[in-house]
């Protein structure tokens, strides 16, 4: 307490410690980076509540393309600002994607999806020039992408698909499908008389409309892998830009297209077969005939023949047996009863001759083995 207002109050002053001369350089050498590009400087020196000295060291890297030396936290920003130039960016990615042009009246090409794997190409539509100018990628996060960037007033946004489209200097020659060899097909029963009249007819809306029924491209990155590009009129979420890409792969001997499953045969598969069938018949080939192709009650993804199946195999095997093989709840009169029977079948074969799938009569294989070991149960014993 103050004794009286007159009274003068001092206040002490902190005294003021000249660091400059008393902190110690630091010398870092780096044992991980390398170190003509990395540098450590010492910052300004802090002093503690302790009256201890601590040094901030500073990493400073050297600029791969100006060779100046910046903060290393730093750099990626400046190599954004400074030297990044975005369009040789998007092509030196684009030339990665390989294309071919597959329809040039249209502008339709075929692009890699993806830069690595064994991605399935896609299709494109770029055709800047005519009345009938229009720009699709059908991959459907590229339409997200595309319509994020248009109602941000980005409208030159481009996907790496439609880049590479555009730098596409690639044409698969066109082939016309004949007649014959699809009359040939039908009688080594490939398929029936009535799927070749739907492959003529949708050949014959495919040249009213100007464009390829199928084309063969050569982008795929895996050689077992054969992809040829079928022409459909119905735009559909598999087919935006009215064609569909059907893949047959020669090591499984399996077909895939997405229009259906894979157990499923279509008009699509038919169409490629067709076009394989014309131009490289000896994928077809087999010991028994030179020239058989595969038939449409083989189109399974896993042709061998193991039991039980598995995937969509095992998953209709078990509904037809459900619905057909189904023991009912109450049991006739003849099976309630015990029976004296002491003769029991030594082997057990489906009553099923006829392809239960197909919409046609399509002859099942021979009885082939499962087991030996079978059990009997009866109203005696097992």
């Amino acid at each position: 307490m103050l004794s009286s207002p007159s009274t003068p109050v001092t206040t002490p002053t902190p005294s003021i410690i000249s660091t400059a001369e008393t902190v110690p350089s630091i010398t870092y050498t780096p044992s991980t980076t390398d170190v003509t590009a990395l540098m450590i400087t010492d910052t300004p020196s802090t002093i503690t509540a302790a009256g201890k000295f601590r040094v901030r060291p500073v990493i400073k890297k050297r600029c791969p393309s100006c060779k100046i030396l910046i903060n290393k936290n730093n750099l990626p920003k400046h190599m954004e600002r400074k030297h990044a130039d975005q369009s040789v960016l998007d092509i030196d990615e684009t030339f990665q994607l390989t294309s071919q042009c597959i329809d040039e009246t249209n502008g339709i090409f075929a692009v890699l999806k993806v830069i690595k794997g064994h991605g399935v190409p896609l299709h494109v539509q770029y055709q800047t020039s005519g009345e009938n100018s229009r720009v699709l990628c059908e991959s459907n996060e590229c339409q997200i992408n595309i319509g994020v960037a248009q109602r941000s007033g980005i409208t030159s946004y481009q996907c790496m698909h439609i880049s590479a489209a555009s730098f596409c200097k690639s044409l698969v020659e066109q082939v016309a499908l004949e007649e014959d060899v699809l009359t040939e097909m039908v009688r080594g029963k490939c398929f029936s008389e009535k799927k070749k009249k739907e492959c003529l007819a949708l050949q014959q809306l495919a040249n009213s409309s100007c464009v390829p029924l199928s084309v063969h491209t050569s982008i795929g990155i895996s050689p077992a892998k054969k992809f040829i590009s079928v022409f459909e009129p119905n735009v559909t979420t598999y087919s935006r830009l009215g064609r569909v890409m059907v893949v047959y792969n020669t090591k499984l001997d399996s077909w895939h297209c997405p229009c259906t499953k894979l157990r499923r045969s279509c008009l699509h598969k038919y169409v490629a077969k067709w076009h394989l069938f014309q131009m490289q018949p000896e994928l077809f080939q087999t010991e028994g005939s030179p020239h058989k192709p595969h038939s449409e009650v083989d189109d399974v993804e896993d042709n061998s023949h193991m039991y039980p199946p598995k995937g969509l195999g095992l998953e209709y095997m078990v509904k037809y047996v459900l619905q057909n093989k189904k023991i009912p709840a109450v049991l006739p009169e003849d099976m309630r009863l015990p029976s004296p029977r002491k003769d029991y079948p030594q082997n057990l074969c489906p009553v099923e001759t006829m392809c239960q799938e197909c919409p046609e009569d399509v002859l099942l294989s021979d009885p082939m083995l499962v087991t030996q070991n079978a059990t009997i149960l009866t109203n005696w014993c097992i």
